[in-house]
């Protein structure tokens, strides 16, 4: 009975009350029975004495018999006396009260590999399962295309590299002196344009000639002049060299060439999917999804760092404030029942959480799992070290909270 009472208050989660009234059950349970026995003890006693009787016994058999039973009786006195006493003494003794709770384990890092680039897995080096350490290729993604889009960029960029060096080495010599000649030819050829019309006007006069002729010299005179004027200007705009403006917009060319080369990089990087930490790969069955098509933004494998754990303790609301953060925590876990992994509070949630069995309040800690023995999802039980009370405050804290909290309210 006792045995079944305490496994149903342990579910009810009600703390120190539990074993307070396991005991209480208990030792009524144990006074019911020893008076139990103690009447059936005497009943036979009375058979004995009277089947003595019968037979004519001797008194001295039930003197005997009446000086053992004041023995007995004054034994059992010391013995209650000690027990009370004893009892008395353990409620005033320190006792360290950890407040704790059922935990779930957490890693202390996850994360789903994954790209943003979609093409055929070429490469896959490992199956799942295993420990691998941080910047190992997982896998490849064949990015041939990419590279040669890189290798055009690359042309384009050395082509605008050349474009921009020869910009700013202008002006040239050799196009002054070329600029210089047209513009001596240009000259040569507006002066014998010039000696020209006269020479045709007056032929005209003497009507040698037509007038076609003659208005055609002086159009071509007028071009020639027009001529050279421009290759004046030319020449006046090459010994300039080139302006700012220019270069400027020609490195704004080449800066979105390399701006658009170092994206596609980024890209082939993506193409390789590495390890992003020392960790464990969750994902398993890796090698079948070789020569495969990954879409863009498709998980390839699922990875998890556990050299240290998180575990999620549900601290039962009543007992939280006895949680403070840095407190060292023992935790036993069902896998290793036998064994306790220590750790620290990390930090304490900001909300209650509504449970069956009443409102807890999550506390985050912190275990070291150098050998990776606590997987993700474990569960067990964890105490957090808390203050240090007398024994009979420690077993009474339910009892103390309904008379402080619920009688206060009536």
């Amino acid at each position: 009975i006792v045995m079944i009472v305490t496994k149903f208050l342990v579910e009810l989660k009600i703390g120190g009350a539990t074993v307070i009234l396991a005991l209480a059950l208990g030792g009524y349970l144990l006074m019911r029975t020893a008076k139990r026995f103690s009447r059936i003890s005497t009943a036979y006693e009375r058979s004995v004495q009277f089947d003595r009787w019968r037979r004519r016994a001797m008194p001295a058999e039930g003197g005997e018999a009446k000086q053992v039973e004041t023995q007995t009786s004054r034994t059992a006195v010391y013995v209650r006396t000690a027990v009370v006493l004893s009892l008395l003494l353990l409620l005033f003794l320190p006792y360290p009260y950890d407040a704790g709770g059922s935990f779930d384990i957490y890693p202390s890092d996850r994360q789903v590999i994954t790209t943003d680039v979609s093409g055929i897995v070429e490469e896959v080096n490992f199956v799942g399962s295993e420990s691998v350490k941080k910047g190992v290729v997982i896998a490849r993604i064949a990015s041939t295309d990419l590279k040669s889009e890189i290798n055009v960029i690359n042309a384009r960029i050395a082509e605008q590299e050349a474009v921009i060096k020869d910009l700013r080495a202008r002006p040239k010599k050799e196009e002054v002196a070329v600029v210089e000649r047209a513009l001596d030819v240009a000259r040569k050829r507006e002066q014998f344009s010039r000696e020209r019309v006269p020479r045709l006007e007056r032929l005209y006069k003497d009507r040698t000639i037509s007038f076609e002729e003659f208005d055609t010299a002086r159009r071509d005179y007028e071009v020639d002049v027009d001529e050279v004027a421009k290759r004046a200007a030319d020449l006046a705009l090459v010994k300039v060299g080139t302006t700012p403006d220019k270069i400027a917009a020609e490195n704004a060319k080449l800066d979105s060439l390399m701006q658009e080369r170092a994206t596609l990089n980024g890209k082939v990087d993506r193409t390789t999917l590495r390890m992003p930490f020392d960790g464990n790969i969750l994902t398993l069955h890796l090698n079948e999804r070789l020569n495969s098509v990954m879409d863009k933004g498709q998980p390839f494998a699922t990875v998890e760092d556990t050299r240290s754990v998180t575990a999620e303790i549900h601290v039962p609301e009543s007992d939280i404030g006895y949680v403070a953060i840095g407190a060292p925590i023992r935790a036993k876990p069902t896998a290793y029942f036998d064994r306790e992994f220590v750790g620290k509070v990390q930090m304490l949630d900001r909300n209650v959480t509504t449970k069956p069995f009443g409102n807890v309040v999550k506390v985050i800690a912190v275990i070291d799992n150098p050998k990776g023995e606590l997987k993700t999802g474990m569960t067990g039980y964890a105490k957090i070290s808390g203050t240090t009370m007398p024994v009979w405050k420690a077993f009474s804290l339910e009892l103390l909270r309904f008379f402080t909290v619920q009688v206060w309210s009536w």
